[in-house]
Parts: structure tokens; C-alpha cells; sequence
């Protein structure tokens, strides 16, 4: 159900604006002061210009000193700190860039499934997140700035209201951009429009530059036909943007046609005022000084307002991440705790399952028996769904239809991250992790990432020590090619530090192997299969009566 407006507004708003307290209270409460001040103090200085033609018509000289002191102070103080607060607003923007960033990731990663990374239409609004995140993160700065162009308005207003009300009127023109409002709201559904055929044409681009995938490409013959294809994807969002651009241009400079007309109205009344005596000469050279001003304010406030627009209609792929986030974490709410051993082991009773977003079934009534400490191979063709087996023994997914039990508990009312804890896994599809060797193998069970006897312990039993037979450094070389001196692998070796990576915690209630052998030696497999039989007989014996 969707939140009232007023919780939108308030979500709209902290993204906006409050985060930047989250991510640097100091900073922020900084910027805002310096806003305020620097914007007030900008166009108090053609207060001072009133003072001294005023003085000089009248010959009051020491009133044209006062007066000139008063432009000098205020003028060199408005430029102090102009740069003091750009420099604050740099800093908070960096600090939001951080802050945002690790909120994303905390997010995705504690989201307890897997659906959000497979779903087509869930990676589209993740893609859309991350291509809107630099807007996301510069929200506060855009905001001081805005708040530094509306206190610099505000003090317009009331000066020119010194000298007639109806001269208000004139940066009330200038608050109301119309046209860059509408091109941005274009911007916005092109990027929608394009994000396919874009997050396409960037996977092409990978696919094309990544050296895994170029002696096959070249073995087919596929170069020339990947080239066309992101050169015919890449051409249809080159037309669809420029196309978007022209438009917006238009419908931008149509503003600026209103707002020219309205300062020359203004200005036309001004000189009538002044040739019937009706202003003071002090009067015409401080409106004149502040109509100067607030028609450099045009692009500030155009820019400000549109900036805000985006970020605020981007915050909706955060708000959509944090809704998602919401909705599940709220599922498994309440728990139960994992047992710490298993008495009669891991039931499945009538599972099916099918990918959400699809309709073919790949699990349908699945019920067996996964005895405690035994070994049990699943074999079949590819497709036959014995990786999504996987992924529901492991939490990954809920079935679609039946249950699965853990000894006499069912897996979806246990706490997922602990039942996770308590299961390792080597899968298909391994993560090949530039970190030093020994970390690599390490993550496997992260409180112990430095304990190198405990590493070297999981990789005798992965059977994979002579990994790291010609690596310089050993446990402390760096592995994958974007480290410096970073050592590459081949593909068993990767697949053994991967094993002993499923290897670091020594007691799991469950250990998932998904093909864990496919690029090992035939010696290597056999023997690593017997220390696997053997491991699991020792621990039905310990949980044995």
C-alpha cells in the first residue's frame, strides 16, 4: 500500500536534506550557517551604494565613508565566505557520497534472498539506483545551495520592499523556472525509457573487453557481431537523448523568454520613477545593483530547483530498495533459533518452486530426506534444478509450495542469517576474490579471516595447500590481476582456494558442494569425494547416541 503524503513528503525531504546530519552533523550544521550568512551578506553590500549617493546628493561626507566601509567589509566578507562554504559543501558532499553508499550496500546485502539480484525487473530498478546514486548523494549540497539562494532571495525581497512593494514581484519571477522543470522531468523518462537497452549495451561492452570471454569470442568469430550489436544499441540511446535534449532546450529557453520579459517590465518601471521623482537616487542605484543581482540568481535558481527536482524523483529507486528491504526483513520476523546440532537432519516435503517473474515450475513435488551427517549426491541434466535445490536448503529462496524442516522446524521460521552461519558452501559459480590469498580463503568464516593456521587447516582439507605452492608470498600474496604484483590462477587453483574457503568452518549443519570438482584433476576429485565420505561419518558419530 502506498504511504500517505505526508510520509512521502517527510522520506522526500530527509533524502533531500536531514541524511546530510546523518553523514557529518558538524559539517552540515556548518554549511547551513555558512549559507545563510554568506547569502545574506551578498546583497547587503548595495545597501551601502544607497548610503553613498545619498550622502554625496545631500554632501554628507562622512556618510559617504560609512558608506563605502559598508560595501568594502561586506563585499570582501561575502567572498570569504563564498569559498569557505563551497569547501564545506564539497566535504559534506563527500561524506554523503560514503554514507549513501554503505546504506545501499547494507541494504542489498541484508536483503535475505536472492530475488532482487535475478528478478529483470528488480535488477531494473537496482540499475536505475545505482546510475542515480551520485544524484542521491549530492541531495544536502544541492540543498545548502538552495537554502543559500533562498536566504539570498528572501534579503532581495525585504530590501527591495524598502523601496516599493510591488518591486517583490521581480524575484518572484525568477523562483518560478518552468522550462528547466520540464526538461528535467524529460531527462527523467528518457533515462527511463533507455535503461534496458543501456544496462545491455554495458554488459556487450563487458563481455567484448573481459580476457575470460576472448578466446572464445574470437574461437566463434563473435567479435564483429558483439560490435554491432552495442553500436546499434548505443545509436538508439544516442537518438532517443538527443532527441529528449532538443526538446528540453526549447522548452527551457521558453523560460528564460518569460523571465527576460518580466526584468524588463521592472526595469522600465524603475526609470519612470526616477524621472517623476518618486525614488531617491540612492533608491535607483541600490535596485538597480539588486536587479543585477537577482538576475545572476536566474541560473542559481533554475539550476537549484531542477537539481532538487531530479534528486527527489531519484530517491524513489532508494525508497522502492528500503520498501523491498522492509517487506521481507519483516517476513521472517520473530525467528526461532537454529539448533546446534542436527538430530535427524533435513526434510523436504512437496517443494516446488518457480523463479519469480516466470511460470514454468522448475522443482515440483520434491520430497526427500537429508539424514544427519550423511552424504548425498544429487545428480541430473542441466536444468534439472539441482542449483535451485540449493538456493532453498540455503535460504536463498522460499518454495513456491510445500516445506522444508529443519530436524522438526520449518526452514522459513528460523533465523535465516544464523542458519547461514551454520552452513557453508562451495557454489558453481565461485567468487574469484582479489584479496591477499589468505583472506580469500579466510571470508569463509570472517572472524578468523587472519588466522592463518585455521586457513592453512581448510585447505589441507580442500585438499588445495599446493595453491599456494607458487605464490611468492604465500598466504600474503595478492591474487587477481587488479592488485599491484597481484598473482593470477588458473582455474583449479581458484577452485581449490574457493573450497577452502567452504572449508573454514569446521562443524556446519549443512555443507553444499555444487560441482565443487569441475575444474580439478580426476586424483584431486577422488580424493577430495573420500575425505568429504569420511568427514560426514565423523560427524554422524558425534551426534550419534
Amino acid at each position: 500500500m502506498r504511504p500517505p503524503w505526508h510520509v512521502r513528503a517527510a522520506r522526500r525531504l530527509y533524502i533531500l536534506f536531514f541524511y546530510g546530519f546523518s553523514a557529518g552533523p558538524a559539517a552540515m550544521t556548518l554549511g547551513v550557517v555558512l549559507a545563510v550568512v554568506s547569502a545574506v551578506v551578498s546583497v547587503s553590500y548595495t545597501v551601502g551604494f544607497k548610503v553613498v549617493i545619498d550622502s554625496i546628493v545631500a554632501g554628507h561626507g562622512l556618510g559617504v565613508v560609512i558608506g563605502t566601509l559598508v560595501v568594502a567589509v561586506l563585499f570582501s566578507v561575502s567572498w570569504t565566505l563564498g569559498g569557505v562554504s563551497a569547501f564545506v559543501g564539497f566535504y559534506v558532499n563527500n561524506l554523503c557520497t560514503g554514507y549513501l553508499s554503505s546504506r545501499v550496500a547494507r541494504l542489498t546485502t541484508t536483503i535475505p534472498g536472492l530475488e532482487h539480484h535475478e528478478r529483470p525487473d528488480f535488477l531494473k530498478q537496482l540499475d536505475l539506483l545505482q546510475r542515480n546514486l551520485y544524484n542521491l548523494s549530492n541531495g544536502p549540497t544541492q540543498s545548502l545551495l538552495a537554502l543559500q539562494v533562498l536566504a539570498r532571495m528572501v534579503t532581495v525581497v525585504v530590501l527591495l520592499a524598502s523601496v516599493d512593494p510591488i518591486l517583490t514581484l521581480m524575484p518572484l519571477i525568477a523562483a518560478f523556472p518552468v522550462g528547466d522543470d520540464l526538461a528535467a522531468r524529460r531527462r527523467e523518462r528518457t533515462d527511463k525509457a533507455v535503461v534496458e537497452r543501456v544496462r545491455r549495451a554495458n554488459g556487450l561492452f563487458d563481455l567484448a573487453s573481459t580476457p575470460a570471454q576472448a578466446s572464445e569470442l574470437r574461437s566463434f568469430g563473435l567479435r564483429g557481431e558483439i560490435a554491432r550489436r552495442h553500436q546499434s544499441l548505443n545509436a538508439d540511446v544516442r537518438r532517443q537523448v538527443v532527441r529528449s535534449a532538443e526538446i528540453g532546450a526549447s522548452q527551457s529557453a521558453a523560460g528564460w523568454l518569460v523571465y527576460g520579459a518580466g526584468f524588463a517590465g521592472a526595469i522600465v518601471l524603475l526609470a519612470i520613477w526616477a524621472v517623476h521623482g518618486q525614488a531617491s537616487y540612492g533608491d535607483v542605484v541600490m535596485v538597480t545593483a539588486l536587479i543585477q543581482r537577482t538576475q545572476q540568481q536566474k541560473a542559481l535558481v533554475s539550476s537549484s530547483i531542477s537539481q532538487l527536482v531530479t534528486n527527489s524523483r531519484a530517491a524513489q529507486y532508494l525508497f522502492w530498495l528500503e520498501d523491498h528491504h522492509r517487506t521481507v526483513r519483516r517476513a521472517v520476523a520473530s525467528p526461532r533459533p537454529v539448533p546446534e546440532v542436527l538430530d535427524r537432519g533435513i526434510r523436504l516435503s512437496s517443494v516446488a518452486f518457480t523463479y519469480p517473474g516466470t511460470k514454468r515450475a522448475v522443482l515440483e513435488d520434491v520430497s526427500l530426506l537429508l539424514p544427519a551427517g550423511s552424504s548425498v549426491a544429487l545428480v541430473g541434466e542441466n536444468g534439472a534444478g539441482k542449483t535451485t535445490l540449493i538456493k532453498l536448503l540455503t535460504g536463498m529462496y522460499q518454495p513456491t509450495a510445500g516445506s522444508i524442516h529443519i530436524d522438526d522446524t520449518s526452514l522459513d521460521e528460523l533465523d535465516l542469517e544464523n542458519w547461514r552461519r551454520r552452513t557453508t558452501a562451495a557454489f558453481q559459480d565461485f567468487v574469484r576474490f582479489e584479496l591477499l590469498a589468505g583472506e580469500a580463503v579466510g571470508v569463509g568464516d570472517l572472524p578468523r579471516i587472519g588466522d592463518e593456521p585455521a586457513i592453512l587447516a581448510a585447505l589441507d582439507r580442500a585438499h588445495g595447500t599446493d595453491a599456494l605452492d607458487n605464490l611468492p608470498h604465500g598466504l600474503r600474496t595478492p591474487l587477481g590481476r587488479s592488485l599491484p604484483d597481484g598473482r593470477d590462477l588458473s582455474g583449479g587453483q581458484w577452485q581449490k582456494v574457493a573450497l577452502g574457503r567452504a572449508m573454514m568452518r569446521e562443524r556446519p549443519l549443512l555443507l553444499v558442494l555444487d560441482e565443487p570438482t569441475a575444474s580439478l584433476d580426476a586424483p584431486t576429485e577422488a580424493a577430495l569425494f573420500e575425505r568429504y565420505v569420511g568427514a560426514s561419518r565423523r560427524s554422524a558419530e558425534r551426534s550419534g547416541p
